[in-house]
């Protein structure tokens, strides 16, 4: 599974959140909140800002398309992120 920070909208407007894809490059689940700005160095909050601004260039997903086969922009443009430190709570896809 691959991961990448993206747009979302959802019924409280727009925020970033951490969505991850299954191998055909379809978004399939998200973080059950909005990801924040974290790390243990100031070069680790820089490198999260930066994937979080490619997240403005790409088209916005609907909560409500992640996870359905086929929904309209689950393409993954400029490869997804692979996540190196494990996998955070997701939502369940329907």
């Amino acid at each position: 599974m691959t991961w990448n920070y993206r747009v979302v909208r959802d019924e409280d407007g727009l925020c970033i959140f951490d969505i991850y894809y299954n191998e055909a490059g379809q978004a399939v689940a998200s973080g059950i909140d909005p990801t924040y700005v974290y790390g243990d160095e100031l070069e680790d909050l820089k490198a999260r800002l930066m994937l979080m601004l490619e997240a403005l260039e790409k088209p916005i997903l609907e909560k409500s398309q992640i996870g359905v086969p086929g929904a309209q922009g689950q393409d993954v443009e400029n490869g997804p992120k692979t996540r190196s430190d494990g996998l955070r709570t997701l939502k369940e896809p329907p």
